[in-house]
């Protein structure tokens, strides 16, 4: 789906936002970074290796496509490291096979 949905830390809710992603998917794994929203892998019909930003500016919300990883993968894990780098982490590939690298 492209659907996005916010949750309200003051409220403790949740609700349908009215921004939604460039491109339905599902298994992705997200990163909120100051105005950016890194959304990360996913399946469409098959593992995307796609790593995309989404800046917000208040009033809308921009899409950025950056470079693709080097394996497609759905169901990972991402942090922001120490270094300030954003790694994707494991997650199953082409093939249902899981992938041990980050």
């Amino acid at each position: 789906s492209s659907d996005i949905y916010e949750f309200s830390f003051r409220d403790h809710r949740i609700a349908k936002s009215s921004l939604r992603l460039q491109h339905p998917r599902s298994g992705v794994a997200c990163l909120g970074l100051g105005s950016d929203i890194f959304v990360v892998g996913g399946r469409r019909d098959r593992p995307l290796n796609s790593f995309d930003r989404y800046h917000f500016d208040g009033k809308s919300l921009c899409f950025s496509a950056m470079p693709g990883m080097l394996h497609p993968r759905e169901q990972l894990g991402c942090c922001l490291g120490f270094d300030g780098r954003l790694y994707a982490i494991g997650g199953v590939g082409l093939g249902n096979e899981a992938i041990g690298s980050a």
